[in-house]
């Protein structure tokens, strides 16, 4: 995987393309007692609405613009819409009775920059991007 993110951010880097989303293959799987942002916030679980950024139930978006985030707004309402029906049909078809929370908890992002070469055959994942010095920047 890391390898196809290099070769990836290699083509951004001579803007063949401007950036890419990775949907990780559990993002839409329902999972009884998830928590919603709010609730991890207000308590100390917080790590339990965090997903760490290569875990399955990531949508990760990589791209040298980390100030340009249009794209990845429409894709945030697009895709937690789907995810959501997605999580309440398993349910159902699981003939659970869902709790309606659980359903409806956002889709895990994690933005970054682009990965780097170290050596021949090492790639470097990018750093988590800075999210309060990009929404400063556009308040700017």
């Amino acid at each position: 995987m890391d390898q196809l993110r290099y070769d990836l951010s290699e083509r951004i880097r001579k803007q063949e393309l401007f950036g890419f989303l990775e949907i990780g293959p559990e993002v839409a799987r329902f999972e009884r007692g998830a928590k919603t942002p709010g609730e991890a916030r207000d308590g100390s679980d917080e790590q339990a609405a965090a997903a760490p950024p290569d875990s399955p139930r990531v949508i990760r978006y990589q791209s040298n613009s980390a100030t340009y985030d249009a794209f990845k707004n429409w894709a945030v309402g697009v895709l937690n819409k789907e995810v959501q029906r997605e999580r309440f049909d398993s349910a159902m078809s699981m003939s659970l009775r869902p709790n309606f929370r659980n359903c409806s908890v956002p889709c895990p992002w994690s933005s970054k920059g682009l990965p780097a070469a170290i050596k021949k055959a090492k790639i470097k994942d990018a750093p988590d991007e800075n999210q309060i010095a990009s929404s400063a920047f556009r308040g700017a």
